[in-house]
């Protein structure tokens, strides 16, 4: 087979931890950006509310007000909100 002929693939679908954002947030020259820009390149972010909730609750945690100001944190959620992908996780099994 060559690779003409091979299927489209498409982008890989990723979860990142929200330790993940925020340290990208606040590096934005460190290993976490990088790998975050590696995956926009390429890749879809994926959210859930739980998971964006989560992100959004640590963000404005008021130890990174030195660090983040008020309109750059809007400003990543707003951006991540917009280009993810968004999932329901199906609901739990109780036994």
């Amino acid at each position: 087979m060559r690779v003409e002929d091979a299927p489209a693939r498409s982008p890989p679908r990723l979860v990142i931890d929200s330790n993940v954002w925020i340290s990208a947030a606040l590096s934005p020259h460190g290993a976490p950006a990088q790998l975050i820009r590696r995956v926009l390149a390429g890749g879809t972010v994926v959210f859930s509310a739980d998971t964006f909730a989560e992100l959004e609750q640590r963000l404005w945690k008021p130890k990174f007000d030195r660090y983040l100001n008020t309109e750059r944190r809007h400003l990543i959620l707003h951006d991540l909100s917009a280009i993810a992908f968004w999932v329901e996780p199906p609901p739990a099994i109780t036994g």
